[in-house]
């Protein structure tokens, strides 16, 4: 992978589609949404082919960014189920998730019954995935409701600016602990 990093949820999954399911057979993983919507390492994971040139294909990811539902973690959670032995069709079946109010009593607690989540707290909607690059299938997935997806590609093309990093904490988003006072 050269000096991409590469999540090890990438092989987790593609070993578990290819030992655990017959062809037609579904799993579904709880993951990053780098995975999808990110390039570098996941690009060679979207090519969603085993060892054997078998196809899995994401039959549906639920967008799950918005509600946090794993207090105090910095990733950005997202539920995909695989099907082994189906090359991918797009666009993809992408709920988004989202949370129904803010702030105080808004929080979504562990032991909150299920038909009060879906009732009360949480709503999600219909949206679609599909590769930003429409030439390179790899490429990161652009998600949105179908009608602005449509309106998105009328207006999409290369650009004249470069874009750039900026400021980078190598990884450590989710860390704490240290204080400005620790430092030399």
């Amino acid at each position: 992978m050269g000096k991409v990093k590469m999540d090890i949820s990438m092989l987790m999954i593609c070993v578990s589609v290819d030992r655990y399911l017959r062809r037609g057979g579904r799993l579904g993983f709880v993951v990053t949404q780098a995975l999808l919507k990110t390039s570098g390492a996941g690009q060679r994971f979207r090519r969603f082919v085993l060892p054997d040139n078998t196809p899995f294909a994401p039959f549906v990811v639920e967008d799950m960014v918005n509600p946090k539902p794993f207090e105090g973690a910095a990733n950005r959670t997202a539920v995909a189920v695989f099907i082994k032995g189906r090359p991918v069709r797009y666009p993809v079946s992408y709920a988004y998730w989202k949370k129904q109010g803010v702030g105080p009593g808004s929080a979504v607690g562990f032991d909150t019954p299920y038909e009060s989540v879906t009732k009360d707290k949480i709503t999600y909607n219909d949206w679609q995935a599909e590769p930003v690059d429409r030439g390179d299938l790899t490429s990161a997935w652009i998600t949105a409701k179908p009608k602005a997806l449509r309106a998105i590609r009328k207006v999409a093309g290369a650009s004249g600016y470069a874009a750039h990093a900026g400021c980078s904490t190598g990884g450590s988003n989710g860390c704490s602990g240290l204080s400005s006072s620790d430092l030399p």
